[in-house]
């Protein structure tokens, strides 16, 4: 029986440890400070890089493509997307000076806020998700932005565990983030758009691979 107990302590205080981050239960924090913790997480980034996939579903439509960021801060952060393998568009920095290329090699020379909020559609979202948070622009940031916020529930996507928040854009359409419990780094969004034309419209961002130092 003394065993047993043994074993049934020792199994709680494992738990308790794992549903912890930087000494606080995630399950005590409340939506907009798992934000702010990302947020910040981001800021403090020396190194960071993703690969993953931006999968539009229009109507019954779904188009996929790649998309990899690599962050080196402050000096050098660019942003691809992904068209079967081959770079379509980039958003890329070197010592404070932006520049947009596009697949036909053509080169534009931008400011920051305009470079990725510019960016949005032909990104799929991408240039508005991370990319801000590294490079502190909060006037495009949509995780900046992300109104009436509060917890959904937990899953578990790319090998982690992740809070689901749920919440609305600048926009009022809705949107959810689903944030690393471990990592405390953004692993996917969904955003939809319904009743509007196309009828549905749904933007979601898999980032299957996240590493920050």
């Amino acid at each position: 029986m003394r065993t047993i107990a043994l074993a049934a302590i020792l199994l709680f205080s494992c738990a308790r440890e794992q549903a912890q981050i930087g000494g606080v239960p995630v399950a005590d924090l409340n939506a907009q400070q798992l934000i702010d913790r990302a947020i910040q997480r981001y800021r403090n980034a020396a190194i960071y890089r993703d690969a993953g996939t931006v999968r539009t579903r229009i109507d019954q439509h779904e188009f996929v493509r790649g998309f990899k960021t690599e962050f080196r801060g402050p000096s050098r952060f660019e942003l691809v997307l992904l068209d079967h393998g081959d770079p379509r568009y980039t958003v890329r920095m070197e010592n404070g000076n932006y520049t947009v290329s596009t697949r036909s090699g053509s080169d534009t020379s931008r400011d920051r806020d305009t470079a990725l909020y510019g960016a949005t559609g032909v990104t799929s979202g991408t240039s508005t998700m991370i990319p801000p948070l590294l490079l502190e622009a909060d006037s495009v940031s949509s995780l900046a932005r992300l109104q009436d916020a509060h917890v959904g529930g937990a899953d578990t996507l790319h090998g982690e565990r992740c809070t689901r928040v749920e919440g609305t854009d600048h926009k009022g359409n809705p949107f959810i983030v689903w944030i690393g419990e471990e990592s405390q780094l953004i692993r996917r969004t969904l955003r939809t758009i319904e009743n509007g034309v196309p009828q549905k419209f749904e933007n979601q961002l898999d980032y299957e691979e996240v590493s920050l130092e």
